[in-house]
This record gives C-alpha cells, structure tokens and sequence, in this order.
C-alpha cells in the first residue's frame, strides 16, 4: 500500500522523536550530523557556481565549513561574487546560524541540568563501610557529636545522610548552622567525613544509588512509624536484591526506633531479623 504525504511525514516526525529521546550524546550527534550534511551540500554547491573556473574542491570545503561553524555575513571582499554564491552563501549562513545556537543551548542547558542535580544532591555514592542516616531531622547535631566523639582517635568514617525532602544544599547549609561554620567545612568533621544526598527512601534504585547496600550500618531517623516500616521495607528489598547469598557479617546492621508495639512486630517479619535492631521511644 502506497504511502501518502502524511504517513510519510508522521513516520519522520515519530523517528526524530525517538532519537532525541534518546538524550544528550544522541542529540549532540544528530546536530553534528546535519552540521555534516550542510558543509558537503553547500561544498557542491559552490563547486558547481565555480564550474567555470578552476575547481579548488579545499577552498569550497573550507568555505562552507567556515560559513556553517562559524555563521557571519558575507565579507566585504564576496560582494564582488556572484548572485548565485551570495544566495548560497546566506542559506548556509542562516542555517550554520541555527545549528550552532542548538548546540549552544542543548550544551548550556546540559551543563545547567548537571549543576543542579549536583546541587541537589543526586550524584551517586562511591563510598564503602560507611554510615547511613536515612531522615534528616532535628537530631543531626547529636548524631555528628556522637559518632566524631566515637571515631576521635580511631579510623576516618564516612556519614551518609539521605532525606527526601530536602536537597544537598538544604542540608548542607543545616549542618553549616549547626557547627557554625561555612559550608565549605562542612564536609569533614573531625574525623567524619559528611556526605548529604535527596532521595526517595522507599525507592530501592534511590537507596542502591547511595550505595546503602554497601554501607556498615542504617539508621532509619524518620518520626512517624509508618514511614520507618516502609523504609525498612525498602531497606531490605534492596538487601534481597543486592545480597541474596550474603552472610550475617556482609549485611549492615539496621537500626529503627519505633512508639507503637504493632509496627515494632511487623518490622521483625521483612527479613534480616539477625541485623535489625529495634529501639523504643518512649
């Protein structure tokens, strides 16, 4: 069956969707392309209005690479060509113009896309053995005294905080306030070293981005029961998914504190009972 104009344009328009879904590097790569299929279009181009004289293939090359890269107005020494190479000229001109500001704007934007997810604290964890603080509520400061007072003398131990709500910056800014000091100092105290990310902590490929299967222990720091049986819950399907053959040394201890019996019970049915330790508050 033959095709009409409007199939053919919707099959187009569906094949360019799915390359710049593709992302970044896929978008970089068709624009650098067309850049391509410019330069050699308009290289013929002027290989064919320059037909009549010596035919210096470099020179156009050179030419409509300049013109596409680096998009200005004919100089003054081209007013003298030809009508046909002046109007070639502008095309290329005005589409080098459009090429390289999507460039510009696609590589802006990306670079403006990166800084914030760093700011907001999305990169991913690399640390081993460390400590991890899910919930970062108004108890950070005994936290921080707790564990420097702990490791004063002892080996450099990294702390994890991981919070759903607020950003890297937001925490890193806390605990700025807390010690008073500038955020820059933040990051070592004592002999800890303080790491802050945003995540959904009930999401297992969030917790796996912290590396929280890694870690030497979690600490589960959120108010409401509910929320810490769902963290937990979450906890521990990521230890599943991680470490199904794992022994009892390789799974980090757990720590949750609970005020209902009711949810302390449940938490004691999801698995790992061996390394879960469960407090009381009262």
């Amino acid at each position: 069956m033959k095709k009409t104009n409007s199939q053919r344009r919707k099959i187009i328009e569906n094949k360019i969707d799915d390359a710049l879904s593709q992302g970044f590097i896929s978008i970089i790569f068709m624009l650098l392309l067309a850049s391509v299929v410019v330069i050699i279009i308009a290289t013929l181009c002027y290989l064919v209005i320059d037909f009549t004289t010596d035919i210096n293939i470099a020179k156009s090359l050179w030419t409509a690479f300049s013109f596409v890269l680096n998009p200005e107005p004919p100089r003054y020494d081209d007013l003298h060509e030809t009508i046909p190479y002046l109007l070639v000229t502008v095309v290329v001109i005005l589409l080098g113009l459009f090429l390289t500001s999507a460039l510009i704007g696609i590589i802006t934007t990306a670079l403006t896309s990166r800084f914030e997810s760093l700011k907001r604290g999305f990169s991913p964890v690399l640390e081993q053995n460390h400590i991890v603080i899910i919930g970062f509520q108004d108890n950070v400061a005994t936290f921080l005294n707790e564990f420097t007072l702990a490791h004063e003398k002892g080996e450099e131990i990294s702390i994890l905080f991981i919070d759903r709500n607020l950003s890297r910056a937001d925490m890193e800014r806390t605990i700025a306030t807390i010690l008073g000091v500038s955020i820059r100092k933040t990051r070592k105290v004592g002999n800890c070293k303080v790491l802050c990310r945003s995540a959904n902590t009930r999401d297992i490929d969030e917790l796996q981005r912290c590396a929280v299967e890694n870690s030497r222990a979690v600490i589960i720091n959120e108010y409401e029961d509910e929320l810490i049986l769902k963290t937990l819950l979450a906890v521990t399907s990521l230890l599943r998914k991680t470490k199904p053959n794992a022994s009892i040394d390789d799974i980090p201890t757990i720590v949750c504190t609970f005020r209902e019996n009711e949810f302390a019970r449940a938490a004691t049915h999801v698995g790992f009972e061996k390394n879960i330790r469960i407090l009381f508050l009262l």
